[in-house]
Order: structure tokens, then sequence, then C-alpha cells
């Protein structure tokens, strides 16, 4: 007779603070972006592949932070987007508020005011 595995609870697990959630994501999201631009240390000797992408090939740090802060928030555009979807729910005016702020400001903590915002909704899955 076999017994019954004890189910384990994501509520035991300590919750990271948002603010380290949002800039691990920031921090792979960067990463993407360098490898995507080849600005990524490659592991294998030799020129980069042919059609690659040099957009972010020698940018600054802060065009680097501006992409990968659009791109995170994309990452959370598409996943309200799949929530609406999925619940038939209307965007709530506090995401739509904390998104135009985003949008206007572009900034770390303007970030983490739309992922708290989805984060309340149990959207974010990280």
């Amino acid at each position: 007779m076999k017994t019954p595995r004890k189910k384990t609870s994501k509520s035991a697990e300590p919750i990271r603070p948002l603010t380290d959630r949002v800039s691990d994501r920031l921090a792979a999201a960067t990463q993407v972006l360098d490898r995507r631009s080849g600005t990524a240390r490659s592991k294998r000797p030799g020129r980069p592949r042919a059609g690659a992408s040099t957009t972010l090939a020698g940018a600054s740090d802060e065009t680097r932070l501006n992409s990968s802060l659009r791109m995170v928030f994309r990452e959370m555009g598409d996943a309200h987007r799949e929530y609406r979807i999925r619940t038939g729910e209307p965007t709530s005016p506090t995401v739509r508020e904390a998104a135009n702020i985003f949008k206007k400001q572009q900034d770390f903590a303007s970030l983490v005011a739309v992922a708290a915002t989805l984060d309340q909704l149990g959207i974010l899955g990280w």
C-alpha cells in the first residue's frame, strides 16, 4: 500500500521582497538583451553569428537599463493580459495608474509599483 505524499505549499517558503524579485527579473532581462546584441561574453571563440543584433552593443548603462525595464514591463503586461483573458476581469484602475506612471517615468521604483499591483492579484509567477 502506497502512502500519500504530502503536498508542499508555496506559502511554507519564505517570500522574497518584491524589490529583490524585480531586481532579479531586470538582471535576467539584461542578460537576455546582452546575448541578443552580442555583448555577452561567449564561451565559444570566433566571430558573432551572422545576423546577430547589435542594437545594444556598446550602449550606455542607462540605455541597457531602460531596455531591461521595458522588457520586464512588457512581460508583466503579457501576464496581466493572460490573467484578464483567463478570468474575464477588466483592467483595474490601480494597475492602469501604475502602468501609466511607469510609462512616464520608466524607472525602477515605478516598475516595482506595477509589480506590486500585479502581485496583489496573484499574477506574478516569480
